[in-house]
């Protein structure tokens, strides 16, 4: 699978995604296979990969062209149309595996408990870990200077502040 120039996802969310998908489907331009969650288009297997890591392809129909995601396809060839307020969530996390066994109808609620998490170490801009938070704690006790824990270091001032404090990294 290729990594493919794709727009935005938040405009494959319009409401006539799904209606052209149905439709596309009845024509026969779309076909799936949902033991394997493969979605193929007359040219071959849906198989770009956008951006934020689902597989994506371009439908046309009718003179119209609409990005759908695989899952969304997958998802509507088995069960039908997505209800309003609700979206197609991988249950195991892995945007590329859409078979219908791996695709359940959650809220947006539910869905977004799915994000990553970006808090302590799983930041991947995360300059210090617990580990070090308890070597500044230690340092700070040595120096009772701020400034000169930060440089040790190499972090801010009110970074070393609020771990000698326990506002972070407890």
């Amino acid at each position: 699978m290729s990594l493919c120039a794709f727009h935005n996802d938040s405009k494959i969310k319009d409401k006539y995604v799904s209606r052209h998908i149905e439709d596309a489907i009845k024509a026969g331009i779309l076909s799936v296979n949902l033991k394997i969650g493969a979605v193929f288009t007359r040219k071959g297997q849906m198989k770009c990969i956008s951006t934020r890591g689902y597989v994506v392809g371009t439908v046309h129909l009718n003179g119209q062209r609409k990005q759908v995601k695989a899952h969304q396809v997958v998802w509507i060839a088995a069960r039908g149309p997505v209800a309003d307020a609700r979206v197609v969530d991988h249950i195991n996390r892995i945007k590329t595996d859409n078979r219908i066994s791996n695709l359940r109808l959650v809220s947006f609620q539910e869905n977004s408990k799915n994000r990553r998490s970006y808090s302590g170490d799983a930041n991947p801009a995360a300059k210090i870990n617990k580990t070090i938070a308890k070597k500044i704690r230690l340092d700070h006790k040595k120096t009772h200077s701020y400034l000169v824990t930060s440089e040790n270091f190499n972090v801010s001032r009110s970074l070393v502040a609020q771990i000698v404090r326990g506002e972070l990294w407890v």
